[in-house]
């Protein structure tokens, strides 16, 4: 998996192959729209993925073997309240509309 920061907002990579070749695949300006589309741009997907606090600009870096499923659970409030992650109390905190994906 690889992944690249482009001005400080999210860039995302999926990757099945070891290559040197870095891909932005995807970019939500508004971390909700990716909710919106229900992650089926993301099904079935392993990556890397870059929250960005847009009050703050804190970078919270993460990656998953399926994608679709992890976001799911970042936007499961309930998720959110039974755990202890950083970005987690920041969504809490700030609300989704305050972070790039």
């Amino acid at each position: 998996m690889q992944y690249q920061i482009k001005n400080l907002a999210l860039a995302v990579s999926y990757s099945t192959e070891s290559s040197n070749n870095i891909k932005l695949v995807k970019f939500y300006e508004e971390a909700y729209q990716v909710k919106s589309l229900n992650f089926k741009e993301i099904k079935g997907l392993a990556g890397v993925y870059k929250w960005t606090n847009k009050i703050n600009n804190n970078i919270y870096v993460g990656s998953s073997i399926e994608l679709s499923n992890h976001f799911a659970r970042y936007f499961n409030r309930s998720y959110l309240k039974s755990n202890n992650y950083v970005i987690s109390k920041a969504f809490l905190k700030y609300s989704y509309e305050k972070f790039s994906l």
